[in-house]
């Protein structure tokens, strides 16, 4: 730092050469006609916690030597005359972690030059602490998990506390400041990206050391395409699909109700499509019985057709009704539809060339999606949670239990003795092991518009979920359904609408295809 050269009164000079420096006072100066030229580059350089390092260069050859000047709260005084030719000197006797001015000046009998102010800072009494060492994940790891607990070791010779900053990212900013332990989580990480990282480590005399720059790469997300059925065409409503002997039965919303053939489970075929006028209303559920399929055709009513061979679908029964439906399943030879705020719809399916419209049911929030289970059901009553019905008497449920959710959920998946319901922040994971009492055990959190319906699959690999949160499909580890994480990702080329599991591969519907992939770990 340069400031403004200090003019020194002939009494400070004086003093300086006379009084200050004592018995180092320089030698009998020369008879000199002019002042000597000013000192140039002049230098600062802190050497510890007591002592400072000044450097300069010698301009003349008629100085009689040089006076060393120092500023410390306002107040200069001259610290040291040196003899002729000298280019150096070492103020000692410091405080630590303090600010110093210093000027050099050059003189002779017949006048004085200075050089620019410099200043310098003291550096911390004691030592520092040692660089930060031992990382984890080690520099340069790979197949990281997208959550990662950062850790390190560090120490200071003189016992002080240490705090530590840490910089993270994929171009290291502050992550976190004035830490105080050694151990740090980082979380939401992209996969397939690496991740630098570094740690300064500071003591309570204000010593800071820096560690080395670590690296470590998150692992892919574990997807991989393997197959694919393009619709040709953009825009796909999928809403709902269900699985049986190797068909794909698809609620495709406008474009009706398809079929494909996923024999060959990579190869998805188109066998069939099901529809009643081009976008006259949104095929919004379907469950498959025998050779029969269930329709929950929007405001058309609910079409029973024959599936028998699925290139000619053809109408079996239908019971029309102008309340929008959504959400179909089937029990005891009746079909219950979920009508949102309307409730329930229980229609008499066991003639099905004339369904018959046997009850209605309101239920206390949105009834959006229903599993039935002989004769228990589990509804998605939106902001009403989870609702257990007792259908012993089918055409007059009755509630069993309930289990409130954070915010509203819309769709169902059960695997066992848990249900996955996708709702308006993320999935709840419900324990229905006891009907009469179900409890929320755990939550993955989403944002945005929420997630899909969930696929659940388990294998060799463990056993995880899967949804679409748009734009991408989250796959999340459910080994201990209590805590969830995020086990992989994969964003598709167009808009995603939801995932289906079935023989080991999970089929994603997107804007404009059927996505086969693999998932790995």
């Amino acid at each position: 730092m340069h400031a403004r050269r200090p003019i020194y009164p002939i009494a400070l000079l004086l003093t300086c050469l006379v009084t200050a420096c004592g018995e180092d006072s320089p030698t009998e100066p020369a008879n000199n006609v002019s002042a000597p030229a000013a000192p140039s580059g002049l230098t600062a350089t802190p050497l510890d916690g007591e002592s400072i390092r000044l450097a300069w260069s010698d301009n003349s050859t008629i100085e009689d030597g040089f006076a060393v000047h120092r500023c410390e709260a306002d107040s200069w005084a001259c610290v040291e005359t040196t003899a002729v030719n000298i280019e150096s000197f070492v103020n000692t006797g410091l405080a630590p972690l303090t600010t110093y001015s210093y000027t050099v000046v050059a003189f002779n009998a017949q006048g004085t030059a200075s050089a620019d102010t410099v200043e310098a800072t003291t550096t911390p009494a004691g030592d520092p602490p040692t660089p930060p060492s031992n990382p984890s994940p080690v520099d340069g790891a790979g197949d990281q998990a997208p959550i990662v607990t950062l850790s390190w070791t560090c120490s200071d010779p003189n016992g002080d506390a240490l705090v530590y900053d840490v910089y993270f990212g994929r171009h290291p900013y502050l992550f976190a400041a004035e830490y105080a332990t050694t151990s740090i989580d980082v979380f939401d990480l992209e996969f397939d990206e690496e991740y630098s990282w570094y740690v300064v480590a500071k003591d309570t005399a204000g010593h800071e050391t820096t560690g080395p720059t670590w690296t470590f790469t998150v692992r892919d997300g574990g997807f991989t395409v393997v197959g694919s059925y393009d619709y040709g065409y953009m825009g796909s409503d999928a809403i709902e699909a269900v699985v049986r002997n190797g068909i794909i039965y698809l609620a495709h919303g406008y474009f009706g109700f398809d079929m494909f053939d996923i024999g060959s489970p990579t190869a998805p075929q188109f066998l069939g499509r099901y529809l009643v006028g081009q976008h006259t209303d949104r095929v919004t559920g379907v469950r498959v019985q025998g050779s029969l399929a269930y329709l929950s055709y929007g405001d058309l009513g609910m079409h029973i057709v024959d599936v028998s061979v699925p290139s000619s679908p053809s109408l079996v029964g239908k019971l029309d009704y102008t309340t929008y439906t959504g959400a179909i399943d089937l029990s005891g030879g009746h079909a219950y539809l979920c009508r949102w705020e309307d409730g329930l719809l229980i229609v008499d399916v066991s003639t099905p060339a004339t369904p018959v419209e046997a009850q209605t049911y309101d239920t206390p929030g949105e009834a959006a999606d229903i599993l039935v289970d002989g004769t228990t059901a589990f509804v998605a009553d939106g902001t009403g949670g989870l609702l257990v019905l007792d259908l012993t008497t089918p055409t007059s449920p009755s509630p069993l239990g309930s289990a409130a959710t954070s915010a509203a959920i819309y769709t169902l998946t059960r695997d066992g003795d848990l249900i996955y319901a996708s709702g308006a922040t993320g999935v709840s994971i419900i324990d229905v092991g006891t009907p009469s009492s179900p409890v929320v055990v755990g939550h993955y959190p989403v944002g945005g518009f929420g997630p899909s319906r969930v696929a659940v699959l388990d294998g060799v690999f463990g056993h995880h979920i899967f949804f679409a949160d748009s734009p991408k499909m989250i796959a999340v580890d459910v080994a201990d359904p209590t805590t969830p994480a995020l086990a992989g990702e994969y964003t598709p080329p167009n808009f995603t609408r939801f995932p289906l599991a079935a023989w080991g591969y999970i089929y994603f519907f997107e804007s404009d295809r059927i996505a086969v992939l693999s998932f790995m770990p």
